[in-house]
C-alpha cells in the first residue's frame, strides 16, 4: 500500500519531468524492497508546486501500512534511500516522511486491473 507523493518545487520540475518515469520506477524499487511490499500496491505520483514551497525544494511524503516486520531502522533506511534519490535527480533540497497508519483505520479499493 505505499503511497509516495512527491511534490516539487517549480525551480526542480522541468528537470524531473525529463527523468520522471526513470525517477518514478527507482522509487518504485526503493519502496518494494525497502518496505517488503507487493509491487502491484504501490502508488508514485510525482506534481509540481504552483509556487516555491516554504523549506525543501522537494516533498516526499509515503504514507503505508504499519507493521511490526517494519521496524524504525528499516523506515529510516528507506527514508534515506528515497532522500538520495531525490537529491540526485534534482540536485536540490530534500525533505522525506515515511508516515505509518494503522492498518484497522485503512479502507481500500482498487480496480481489478490495477493487481493484475
Amino acid at each position: 500500500m505505499p503511497i509516495a507523493q512527491i511534490i516539487v518545487a517549480p525551480l526542480v520540475a522541468r528537470t524531473i519531468a525529463e527523468e520522471a518515469d526513470r525517477l518514478s520506477a527507482d522509487m518504485k524499487t526503493a519502496l518494494v524492497n525497502g518496505l517488503s511490499t507487493d509491487p502491484r500496491l504501490v502508488q508514485v505520483t510525482i506534481t509540481a508546486a504552483l509556487c516555491p514551497p516554504e523549506g525543501c525544494a522537494t516533498l516526499c511524503l509515503v504514507q503505508h501500512r504499519a507493521s511490526e516486520a517494519r521496524t524504525a531502522q528499516i523506515r529510516e533506511a528507506t527514508a534515506r534511500h528515497l532522500h538520495d534519490i531525490l537529491h540526485a535527480a534534482t540536485g536540490n533540497t530534500v525533505r522525506v516522511r515515511l508516515i505509518a497508519t494503522d492498518p484497522a483505520h485503512i479502507a481500500a479499493c482498487d480496480s481489478p486491473e490495477a493487481l493484475s
